[in-house]
C-alpha cells in the first residue's frame, strides 16, 4: 500500500463544466425577456392596467409596468445562470472510437508521382523495408499511404494477416516521442502486452514479443512522420513476409537494411494538375497563368498546393484574385502566409477567436467541451463553429467531437493570438481551460478511489458491481484518451510558462497534477508521474505554499521507492517532512511513507519509530490513512520480533479496510496477519486469513499479491519442519512464475532463495547454487536487503 499525500480524501469537484456568458446577448435578450414576461402575464396584466386607468390611479399602472420590466431582466439573468450550471451537452462528451491497426483512407485526388510509385513497387519486392524521405511539405506521408493502398489493391493476398498504421509524429508531437512510447503504441494496437517503464533491456524484450508474434505472418507496417531513426529501429520486420513502409526525414538513411527513396517537389505541370484536381476543374485563360504563378511561388510543395486548391474550391475564389491579393503593396513575401491570412479574414468573428485560442493548447487533440470552455461558448455553438473550421481546412477532426489545428498552422495561430487577443483575455482563457480539465480529472480520479462506509463502522450497502466497474473503466479510458493534453497542461506549460503566469492558473494546474497522480499510481506510469511532480515543484505556487511543495516531494518519494531507489526516496521524504514541520497536518502521510521505505531497506526499528509517530499524528477522520499506517506498523512489529503487537496492529488494519470497502488493502492486511499468527503458533487462524487473501487477490486479478500469499504459506510450512518438500517446492515454483516478469520483484527473489534451500536439503548442491545465484541477482536489482542472505548461502 502507498500513502498518498492527499490521504485519500480528495475534495469533490462541483465546478461548472462549461459556462456561457451570464449577461451575453445585450439589449436584445433583455427586450425578449421583458416581452416574454408581458405575454406570460396575458389577460391578467391587461385587466390590471385597464383597472388602474379606470380608477384613475396612473401610478399603479406605472408601478406594475416597472415590475414587468425588472422581472423580465431578472428572468433573462436567471436563465443564463441555469444554462451556465448545465453540464456539457451529449455531443461534447461523445467518446472517441478506439484506434485500430487498419490504414487510414486513401487520398482520392492523388496525382502524379508515377515514376516514384513504380520504383517503390520494385524496391518492395527486393527489400523488407522502404523509407520515403524528403524535405518538409513534400508529401511523403500522402505518398506512402497511397502506395500502401495500391500494394493492397494490386495484390489482395500479399498481406493476409493485416496492416498496422502508426503515426509517430516525431518532433511535431505534443510530447517528445521516445522508443518506449512508439513501441508501446504498436503493441497496444496489436493487443500484445506492453513494456513497463524500467530497465533498458525491457524494450528489447517487448520487441522480441512483437517479432515473435509476427513470425510466420505476412503483415504490412506503415510508419508515418518518423523524424528519428531510433524511434522505429525495434519495429522493423525481421522475418520474411512482412513489409514496412516509412515516411519521414532524411535521417532515416541511418537505418540499417532500409532502402531509401527520396521525393522532390512537383514540377510545374504536376503542380498545376494537382491544383486543378483539388479545385475540381481545369483552368483557362488568365486563371491558368495565375495558377502557374501561384504554384511556382509555392515552390511545388504538394501540401501548400493542396491547401490552396481547397480554398479555391470552398470559397469559389479565382486564382487571379488570389494572386492580386498576394501582390498588394502591404503584403509580406511569404505566399503561404498570405494565403492563410486571406483565409483567416474570411472567417467569422467567433471562428477567428477559436482558431487563435487553440494555439494555447498543446499540439494534441482536444474535445469540443474543452474548446467551448476555452472560448467561453455554449458547447452546441462551439461544435457548430468547429465543424465550420474543419470544412474550411484550418482544423482536422479524426474522431467525433475531437479537434486539432491542421499541420503547420500552429505558427500562424500563435501570431494571430499575439496580435489580436489581449494578454488579459489570454490569461483568462488559460485559466478556464485548466479549470475545466482539472475539474473533469478530479471527478474521474474519485471513481478510482474506494467508496468509504459510514462513520459508524458498519459496512454500507455496496452499489451494484456493474456500476462500479463501469465507472472505473470509464475513468481509466478517459485518462488514457485525454492524457496527452492533461500532461502538457501541467508539464508543457511549466517548461514554457511566461514569467507573469498567475497563481490562479497554477492552482488549477496543481489540482490537475493531483488527479493525474491518482491515475499514474493505478497504471504504475512512474516516468510521467515523476514529470508531473517535478513540474509542480517548479511552480511559483509551490515555493509560496509549503504544503504543495511537500505534496510533490512526498509523491516523488513514493516513486523512488517503487523504483527501488531508497536513498533518493528518503531524501525527498525528509524534505517533505521539513516543509511540514511547523504544520499540524500532513506529516503523518510523509512519516508513513518514510517508514515503508525503511522497511524496504531492512531497517525495521527505525521504521517502527516513524510509523508509531505517524499513528499518533493521524486524525481519526482519516480512516484510510490510519489503516495504511496500522498495516505498515504491523509489518514493522513483526520484523522486530514482536508478533503479538503485530497481530493487534494488523487486526486494526483489517477492520479498517473492511469498513472502507478497499479490497486490496484488506488482502494485504490478511496476508500479513496470517504471517503474524503463524509465528505465534496459530496455524488455523493463519490458514484462514491466507485463504481469504488468496480469494481477494484472485478477484482483483493481482498475480503479484497472490504470489506473496503463496510465498508466506510456503515459508510457514518450511519453518514447521514436517512439511512435504515436494509440495512446498511446487508452491514456490508457482510463486516464481506468478511474480516473475519484465520487472524483477522481491517476491520472485525470495521464492528462488527458498527453492535453493529445498534443493540443498535434498542434497542437490549444484541446483541449490543455481537458485541462490539467480535469487541474489534478482534481489540485488531491487536493492532488497535479502540479497545479503543469498550471497551468504553462496559463500558457505
Amino acid at each position: 500500500m502507498t500513502d498518498r499525500a492527499d490521504g485519500g480524501r480528495r475534495p469533490r469537484a462541483r465546478w461548472p463544466q462549461a459556462r456561457p456568458p451570464v449577461l451575453g446577448g445585450g439589449l436584445r435578450s433583455l427586450f425578449n425577456g421583458v416581452l416574454a414576461n408581458i405575454l406570460a402575464g396575458g389577460v391578467g396584466a391587461a385587466l390590471l392596467v385597464v383597472g388602474g386607468y379606470a380608477l384613475k390611479h396612473l401610478w399603479a399602472a406605472a408601478v406594475f409596468l416597472g415590475f414587468l420590466v425588472v422581472g423580465g431582466g431578472v428572468a433573462v439573468i436567471m436563465r443564463r445562470v441555469r444554462l451556465a450550471r448545465r453540464p456539457p451537452s451529449e455531443a461534447a462528451m461523445v467518446d472517441a472510437p478506439a484506434g485500430g491497426p487498419l490504414l487510414p483512407p486513401d487520398i482520392l485526388d492523388f496525382v502524379g508521382r508515377d515514376d516514384d510509385l513504380e520504383v517503390l513497387r520494385r524496391t518492395v519486392d527486393e527489400v523488407p523495408a522502404v523509407a520515403v524521405v524528403g524535405p518538409r511539405e513534400v508529401g511523403t506521408s500522402v505518398f506512402v499511404l497511397h502506395a500502401a493502398h495500391q500494394l493492397l489493391a494490386q495484390s489482395p493476398d500479399r498481406f493476409p494477416d493485416g496492416q498496422l498504421y502508426l503515426d509517430v509524429r516525431g518532433a511535431r508531437q505534443a510530447r517528445r516521442a521516445t522508443p518506449a512510447r512508439v513501441l508501446r503504441e504498436a503493441l497496444r494496437h496489436l493487443g500484445l502486452p506492453e513494456p513497463r517503464p524500467g530497465r533498458a533491456d525491457d524494450l528489447d524484450l517487448a520487441a522480441n514479443v512483437l517479432h515473435g508474434w509476427l513470425a510466420g505472418k505476412r503483415h504490412l507496417l506503415v510508419l508515418d512522420n518518423v523524424d528519428d531513426p531510433e524511434l522505429v529501429s525495434r519495429l522493423l520486420p525481421r522475418a520474411p513476409g512482412c513489409c514496412a513502409l516509412l515516411a519521414g526525414s532524411p535521417q532515416l538513411r541511418k537505418l540499417a537494411g532500409v532502402q531509401c527513396l527520396e521525393l522532390t517537389n512537383l514540377d510545374d505541370d504536376e503542380a498545376i494538375h494537382l491544383l486543378a484536381t483539388v479545385r475540381g476543374g481545369p483552368f483557362h485563360g488568365g486563371d491558368l497563368d495565375a495558377a502557374r504563378e501561384l504554384v511556382h511561388r509555392l515552390n511545388g510543395r504538394p501540401l501548400a498546393i493542396r491547401l490552396l486548391g481547397q480554398r479555391l474550391r470552398e470559397h469559389r475564389w479565382r486564382p487571379a484574385d488570389v494572386l492580386a491579393a498576394i501582390n498588394r503593396p502591404d503584403a509580406t513575401h511569404d505566399p503561404m502566409k498570405d494565403l492563410l491570412d486571406l483565409s483567416y479574414r474570411h472567417l467569422g468573428r467567433v471562428q477567428r477567436r477559436i482558431f487563435r485560442l487553440l494555439s494555447l493548447v498543446p499540439a494534441t487533440e482536444i474535445d469540443a467541451g474543452a474548446i467551448a470552455e476555452l472560448a467561453r461558448l455554449h458547447p452546441d455553438r462551439a461544435t457548430a463553429e468547429l465543424d465550420e473550421l474543419v470544412r474550411g481546412g484550418l482544423l482536422e477532426s479524426a474522431a467525433p467531437s475531437r479537434y486539432r489545428l491542421r499541420q503547420h498552422l500552429d505558427d500562424s495561430a500563435r501570431d494571430r493570438l499575439a496580435r489580436d487577443e489581449p494578454r488579459r483575455r489570454r490569461r483568462r482563457a488559460q485559466i478556464r481551460l485548466a479549470r475545466y480539465c482539472a475539474t473533469a480529472a478530479q471527478e474521474r480520479a474519485e471513481a478510482l478511489l474506494p467508496i468509504p462506509a459510514p462513520e459508524s463502522g458498519r459496512r454500507a450497502a455496496d452499489p451494484p458491481a456493474e456500476y462500479g466497474n463501469w465507472a472505473r473503466a470509464e475513468a481509466m479510458a478517459w485518462f488514457g484518451r485525454e492524457h496527452e493534453l492533461l500532461y502538457q497542461l501541467v508539464v508543457g506549460w511549466t517548461e514554457n510558462r511566461p514569467a507573469s503566469e498567475s497563481l490562479a492558473l497554477q492552482r488549477w494546474r496543481y489540482r490537475l497534477a493531483v488527479a493525474l497522480s491518482t491515475w499514474y499510481a493505478e497504471e504504475r506510469r512512474l516516468g510521467d508521474w515523476a514529470d508531473v511532480c517535478t513540474a509542480v515543484l517548479g511552480m511559483r505556487l509551490a515555493r509560496r505554499n509549503p504544503r504543495i511543495g511537500a505534496w510533490a516531494h512526498n509523491e516523488l518519494g513514493v516513486i523512488h521507492r517503487l523504483r527501488s531507489a531508497f536513498d533518493e526516496a528518503m531524501r525527498d521524504l525528509d524534505e517533505a517532512e521539513r516543509l511540514l514541520r511547523r504544520r499540524r497536518s500532513g506529516r503523518a502521510q510523509v512519516l508513513t511513507n518514510a517508514g515503508i521505505v525503511l522497511l524496504s531497506q531492512g531497517r525495521p526499528y527505525e521504521a517502527l519509530r516513524h510509523l508509531d509517530e505517524a499513528r499518533r499524528r493521524r486524525a481519526r477522520r482519516d480512516r484510510r490513512g490510519l489503516a495504511i499506517t496500522h498495516l505498515a506498523l504491523g509489518v514493522a512489529y513483526w520484523r522486530c520480533g514482536q508478533p503479538a503487537e503485530a497481530g493487534r496492529s494488523l487486526a486494526d488494519a483489517e477492520n479498517a479496510f473492511r469498513d472502507l470497502g478497499e479490497d486490496r488493502g484488506l488482502a494485504a492486511a490478511l496476508n500479513n496477519l496470517g504471517l503474524a499468527l503463524s509465528t505465534q503458533g496459530e496455524a488455523g487462524g493463519a490458514s484462514e486469513r491466507w485463504a481469504l487473501a488468496e480469494e481477494l487477490y484472485r478477484r482483483l486479478g493481482d498475480g503479484n499479491g497472490l504470489a506473496r500469499v503463496m510465498l508466506n504459506e510456503a515459508v510457514s510450512l518450511l519453518a514447521g519442519g514436517d512439511a512435504d518438500l515436494s509440495d512446498v517446492a511446487r508452491t514456490l515454483k508457482s510463486v516464481v512464475e506468478q511474480s516473475g516478469g519484465q520487472q524483477p520483484s522481491v517476491t520472485e527473489g525470495l521464492g528462488l532463495l527458498h527453492l535453493g534451500d529445498i534443493a540443498d536439503r535434498r542434497g542437490h548442491a549444484q541446483l541449490a547454487r543455481q537458485h541462490w545465484e539467480h535469487a541474489r541477482t534478482v534481489l540485488s536489482r531491487v536493492n532488497a536487503p535479502e540479497a545479503v542472505e543469498a550471497a551468504h548461502r553462496l559463500d558457505t
